[in-house]
């Protein structure tokens, strides 16, 4: 008996997507053994890659690799509003894989000033209603949802801290 070898003439790569693997990617250079998946908002999931011989046949999935993202989510300790173009923002740097927040801003006597859930915060200095704030020191609050694998997840530690507001 003639023993046939075909060739594998392209990869597909896949990923799990409620409960099913969905095409992601079809390498068509076989001689590339390399792919970079890139995905700014998640890259968390499950995957797996079958070849394509010659005739056009579809291997069986490798074996299903699953990682999870590695969200990064820091904030600094002072901002400078002062409208020159430097620091104006009270945000974080750097962060990555943080679905929401839910972060809320206080004055030294407790009263909230500001609170939002853009991960991106951007806080230029004034208080909810537009008015610009003084100069001193703000104490935060601040829930973190990260993106995982398993879906949106509170980071188990509440963000808590002071930020100097300096003119």
């Amino acid at each position: 008996m003639e023993k046939k070898i075909y060739i594998a003439t392209e990869f597909i790569i896949k990923k799990l997507i409620e409960d099913k693997f969905e095409l992601l990617v079809e390498q068509k250079d076989i001689s590339d053994t390399t792919f970079r998946h890139i995905q700014n908002n998640s890259i968390s999931g499950c995957y797996a890659i079958t070849a394509v011989d010659t005739l056009g046949n579809e291997s069986k999935k490798s074996v299903e690799i699953c990682v999870d993202n590695c969200p990064d989510y820091n904030l600094p300790n002072a901002f400078t509003p002062n409208g020159d173009t430097q620091n104006d923002l009270f945000k974080p740097y750097p962060y990555r894989f943080i679905s929401r927040i839910e972060m809320n801003i206080f004055n030294r006597w407790g009263g909230l000033v500001y609170q939002t859930n853009d991960p991106a915060i951007n806080w230029n200095g004034t208080d909810s209603n537009g008015n610009e704030l003084a100069a001193g020191v703000y104490y935060y609050t601040c829930r973190v949802f990260e993106q995982r694998v398993e879906g949106e997840v509170e980071k188990a530690a509440i963000l808590k801290g002071y930020i100097q507001l300096v003119k």
